[in-house]
């Protein structure tokens, strides 16, 4: 039935919050396939979970759940972004995270772009982040049509050139066509630093030696 729907898939996703312990993380995605240590923050282990339609990750520290991020694996997968009642794929980051702050980008061993802003005080200030990661495969869909990957890919290039080239004014113009143009790929919500969000971003090497066998 997997293969015909991806109901069950939803339903599991929307069970996940901040303040979960990982035990009960567990009970519906059963051990993580992989743990990594966080390089930024001491006291958070990532567990990455293959569920055959996404790649989940969460940030286990002290046995809690203190964020999660969620990426896509199939071309038709599009979940629903907890607490903004949106969907995952078809609305631009602009749209998403309307008033931009840091962001996080690379194109070494890891071709990505992530930016995320607080929820406020309702949402007792958890981080929202959404962005591109080049693993990602959901079908991108903005004002009815297609992103293809590809156009993402060499916008995304362009902005670390830019950023490296210290070409701040180019980096600005790229920046606001990337954000009003892009729907992001993965979306993330967390209660700590928004760092951690690229910080738990498997490498490609990484992603190919523990997940490339099973890559839809």
């Amino acid at each position: 039935m997997a293969k015909f729907t991806h109901k069950q898939q939803y339903e599991d996703l929307t069970l996940l919050s901040i303040g979960r312990t990982t035990d009960f993380v567990e009970g519906i995605f059963g051990p993580p396939q992989v743990i990594k240590p966080s390089t930024s923050n001491p006291e958070v282990v990532f567990q990455y979970y293959h569920t055959g339609k996404a790649l989940l990750t969460i940030f286990n520290h002290n046995q809690r759940v203190a964020g999660f991020v969620v990426i896509p694996l199939v071309r038709d997968f599009y979940p629903s972004i907890h607490y903004i009642n949106r969907t995952l794929g078809q609305q631009t980051v602009a749209e998403l995270i309307p008033a931009q702050q840091d962001f996080y980008s690379d194109t070494n061993n890891l071709l990505y772009y992530a930016e995320a802003n607080t929820l406020g005080k309702e949402y007792l200030f958890i981080q929202l982040a959404v962005g591109f990661v080049e693993y990602g495969m959901n079908e991108l869909v903005w004002q009815g049509a297609r992103v293809p990957a590809t156009d993402v890919i060499k916008s995304l290039q362009r902005i670390n050139q830019h950023y490296l080239s210290e070409n701040t004014d180019a980096l600005m113009l790229e920046l606001e066509k990337f954000r009003s143009s892009t729907p992001p790929n993965f979306f993330a919500l967390t209660e700590l630093d928004g760092r951690l969000v690229a910080d738990s971003l498997l490498t490609r090497v990484e992603f190919q030696s523990y997940f490339g066998n099973v890559h839809d």
